[in-house]
């Protein structure tokens, strides 16, 4: 098993292999309305020696009973996924970068899969930040142009 990777922290790219990778499971059922359900720990680090950071993402599964196969397996796709390290994937900007644009970003990348909509929002929020500032364009909206034709 090996496949490409680019570490969210220190932003190299790398091979992934069994040294750096790993999946572990944690299933159950106590009775629960759902029926049994598997949660699946996805953990990544980082192989180059100056980060060696980890992330860590979590996806819930239902599990059904493989009679052909006389055991338990994850029906596709997840019921849920989560990003938990790092919380989102914004890329980090440098400092010349206004704090209300970076802030608007790390935001909109935070809620990109609770809320696509407000995601949108903000990340509008920041091309009209980046508009206004870099080419100073002052305008009460940012309209289309209309057409020449």
């Amino acid at each position: 098993m090996s496949f490409s990777w680019k570490c969210p922290f220190c932003n190299q790219n790398a091979s992934i292999t069994e040294e750096n990778y790993r999946e572990d499971s944690f299933c159950f059922d106590m009775g629960n309305r759902y029926g049994r359900q598997c949660i699946e720990l996805c953990t990544i680090v980082c192989p180059n020696e100056e980060c060696k950071k980890y992330t860590l993402k979590a996806s819930l599964y239902n599990q059904e009973y493989i009679e052909a196969f006389n055991r338990f397996a994850n029906k596709q796709p997840s019921k849920a996924k989560w990003q938990l390290i790092p919380q989102s994937l914004a890329k980090v900007f440098p400092d010349y970068i206004p704090i209300p644009i970076r802030d608007d970003y790390k935001e909109a990348c935070l809620i990109r899969d609770l809320s696509p909509k407000a995601s949108a929002t903000l990340a509008r929020r920041c091309l009209q930040g980046m508009i206004r500032d870099f080419w100073e364009i002052k305008k009460s909206r940012l309209g289309v142009c209309p057409s020449n034709s």
